[in-house]
């Protein structure tokens, strides 16, 4: 959210911002690494935590390998956010930036492969985050920095990525920026992107999401 509306001058935004920032829990990067990246590490997951960490732990930044997976996990909580108001919000639309970054670590885990492929329900669980919050705090425990593991929300089979460390990170800013328009309702997820070299587009509906007929939460 833009703070410029809130001030008279480009001055006291850049003030506004500064005295904001400092509200904020310290950034373990000393303030190197651009918030994209920066940003998750500074705060525990809310409420019910993340998929591998709990609400007491520190924040974990995560990506996917494909734009299409990212989406899906983007469509998938614009829609829990459009259900879980009782405000008729009609279709929100909403630009994203979309970006690639490059990581490396030599204190990795891949939960794809053996012995971990035979767990993929449980780690890529749509309605538990309990054995992954379990599996999260054991890999902290065990000093891994960088891991990957089956997507829940897509159903061509994707895969994330998850990193517990910002030194994981190769450049200090990510690459290739890209700015996609999101458009939302309670039944459809659309993500369009409109350049020079032409138009690419991602579509979902809620019907992907579905568990027993619902949208899963609390987790």
């Amino acid at each position: 959210m833009s703070t410029r509306k809130l001030v008279d001058s480009a001055d006291e935004q850049a003030l506004l911002e500064e005295l904001i920032d400092g509200s904020k829990p310290p950034d373990l990067t000393g303030g190197r690494t651009h918030y994209l990246l920066a940003t998750p590490f500074r705060y525990p997951p809310l409420q019910h935590g993340s998929r591998f960490g709990a609400r007491h732990e520190r924040g974990i930044w995560y990506g996917s390998e494909s734009r299409r997976t990212t989406f899906a996990e983007v469509a998938f909580y614009r829609l829990l956010f459009l259900e879980g108001t009782a405000a008729d919000l009609g279709t929100v639309a909403t630009q994203l930036t979309a970006f690639t970054v490059s990581a490396r670590s030599s204190r990795g885990a891949d939960l794809a492969m053996p012995p971990f492929d035979g767990e993929r329900p449980a780690i890529a669980s749509p309605t538990s985050y309990g054995a992954t919050q379990e599996l999260g705090a054991a890999m902290r425990a065990a000093g891994v920095e960088l891991f990957r593991f089956p997507a829940a929300r897509d159903r061509e089979g994707g895969f994330n990525v998850g990193a517990f460390t910002p030194s994981v990170f190769g450049r200090a800013r990510p690459r290739e920026l890209q700015t996609w328009q999101c458009t939302a309702s309670r039944a459809r997820v659309e993500f369009a992107k409109r350049d020079y070299f032409g138009r690419e587009e991602y579509g979902f509906v809620r019907d992907d999401f579905l568990v027993d007929g619902r949208l899963p939460a609390g987790m």
